[in-house]
């Protein structure tokens, strides 16, 4: 009966809203993608040729285009460059290519991706190149932003739950998202969002673009919509440019009542009259970063100083040693924060 009712939920709403914005459904990975990565991961700081073969293997045995790009993007195709197998690796995306599969790749950009600076000059790459964008353009073509719901465990349809909308970073895949951000306080207690921008890099790739605050809204509205959402107890979270984005968001689009940012990007116009609207809509922000993180921790530290000095309830949580990337007890870091946004007075 339960899920009755949350299809029929999703059924009207189709008639609400346009397709500029799709919801869709989470992928599950298989045992045999999580076993390769498992495996892979144990011999991160050893044999780079047990990693590769553990991933070959991998390769083979798993059956969706997105198990094979995660693994040729995420570990096979760097690794080959590691140990100079540059025709493998390019042997291995061509291959890719013929099954549909294309990267975000763009070797003009020599800090995204450093490692594709081997091919500069290597005539096969950019042969690839050429087709792999051919793939990108055609998909461009009909592309949508999109998102997925995932309940909380304890879901009932006459409960209203927090909400909680996860934004990818820069170039971002959210399924990868859901993974990134794993938390138990989410699983339990959480309605939780994961879209994906609609410019499209790669195959499970995407930025958000120019029409990201507009999208990132009609996600909101729709969910709000179709599901039993507390909208008292909304909470924006993000990574890098997704962590901007939320912040941008939560200017007027969206009332939320917290902010959970992953080593985000500082927005250009953010000051102390945006931080004073946070303060006066008892918005609090719980920030993670790392002191490593060259290009963004000094406008990390800005914006503390700005929501200190606007009386803005924040954390500012800094690891020494870490850089644009998630600390190790993230999860942990999660829960304390999302406890701390959503605590009562």
């Amino acid at each position: 009966m339960n899920k009755l009712i949350v299809l029929l939920m999703i059924f009207n709403s189709y008639f609400v809203f346009g397709q500029n914005v799709l919801e869709t459904k989470k992928i599950e990975l298989s045992n045999e993608f999580n076993e390769t990565v498992k495996k892979a991961i144990q011999y991160k700081d050893s044999s780079i040729y047990q990693k590769i073969e553990i991933l070959e293997n991998g390769l083979i045995n798993v059956k969706s285009r997105y198990e094979k790009y995660r693994i040729i993007f995420n570990s096979l195709g760097p690794v080959y460059t590691s140990a100079r197998q540059y025709d493998k690796a390019i042997d291995l995306w061509i291959a890719a290519n013929k099954e549909g599969i294309f990267f975000p790749f763009d070797p003009k950009n020599k800090e995204y991706l450093s490692y594709l600076q081997e091919y500069t000059n290597n005539k096969r790459f950019l042969d690839f190149i050429s087709y792999n964008n051919e793939l990108k353009n055609k998909a461009s073509d009909s592309a949508s932003a999109e998102y997925y719901v995932c309940l909380p465990s304890d879901f009932h349809p006459d409960r209203k739950y927090p909400l909680i909308i996860i934004l990818h970073g820069g170039i971002g895949d959210n399924n990868a998202t859901y993974i990134n951000w794993d938390s138990e306080l989410i699983r339990r207690g959480f309605i939780s969002v994961y879209p994906r921008g609609r410019v499209v890099v790669g195959s499970f790739a995407r930025r958000y673009g120019s029409s990201g605050v507009a999208d990132i809204k009609e996600v909101y509205d729709q969910v709000v919509l179709k599901y039993p959402v507390d909208t008292s107890k909304v909470i924006l979270a993000g990574q890098s440019a997704g962590g901007e984005l939320s912040i941008r968001l939560a200017y007027t689009d969206i009332r939320a009542c917290g902010l959970l940012l992953a080593f985000p990007v500082k927005p250009g116009d953010f000051d102390d009259k945006k931080a004073i609207e946070f303060k006066n809509r008892s918005v609090r922000i719980v920030m993670i970063c790392g002191e490593k993180d060259e290009s963004f921790f000094p406008g990390q530290q800005e914006m503390s100083v700005i929501l200190n000095d606007s009386k803005v309830e924040n954390r500012f949580i800094k690891y020494s040693k870490l850089g644009h990337g998630f600390p190790d007890d993230f999860s942990d870091q999660i829960d304390k924060g999302l406890l701390y946004l959503t605590k009562k007075e």
